[in-house]
């Protein structure tokens, strides 16, 4: 099953975690109501995940795709010969750990360049994707590791982007 959610660029209110969360479990539970229903069996989640998709713009803090380490603190920028790159994308993974050190899924994180669609700027996909088994793989189990894995996004995203960026977005800790 998959829930999604997406800004329109409209002025309509950015859902925060807990209302795309009730949502998410209205129709979890409406599709497992439906398979004991019609003796398809209950749903039992063999694995979640979280993803955010980020368009970042470019601006003041960065012009261009070489510009990655601008937004991304884990990459710096080229050394000697190779004073300036023409574009950047990078792809890695963290193990997400829960409270008690156990390992949950992964993080995955990814930057891809991009143009935006209105004006043609360049852009940045900056794409962060909690992933793991739900342990005990119940309803209970699913929504521990959806937040653990929202948590790991958010906190994630304040990890890998600049403190340049910050200021820029006016993000507070």
């Amino acid at each position: 099953m998959a829930f999604n959610w997406r800004h329109d660029g409209s002025d309509t209110e950015y859902p925060r975690w807990p209302a795309v969360e009730k949502e998410f479990l209205r129709f979890f539970r409406a599709l497992d109501d439906f398979g004991r229903r019609e003796d398809l069996g209950a749903i039992t989640p063999t694995q979640c995940e979280v993803t955010y998709i980020n368009s970042i713009r470019s601006s003041k803090a960065w012009a261009d795709h070489g510009d990655l380490h601008r937004v991304l603190s884990i990459l710096a920028p080229p050394q000697g010969f190779l004073s300036r790159m023409d574009t950047t994308q990078m792809s890695t993974a963290v193990r997400i750990r829960d409270e008690n050190a156990q390992d949950r899924g992964r993080l995955h994180i990814t930057a891809q360049p991009a143009f935006d669609v209105e004006d043609n700027q360049p852009a940045l996909v900056l794409t962060l994707t909690a992933r793991g088994a739900p342990d005990p793989a119940t309803e209970e189990g699913l929504l521990a590791l959806l937040r653990l894995g929202h948590k790991w996004v958010v906190e994630g995203f304040t990890s890998v982007t600049t403190v340049p960026m910050h200021e820029e977005w006016e993000r507070h800790a």
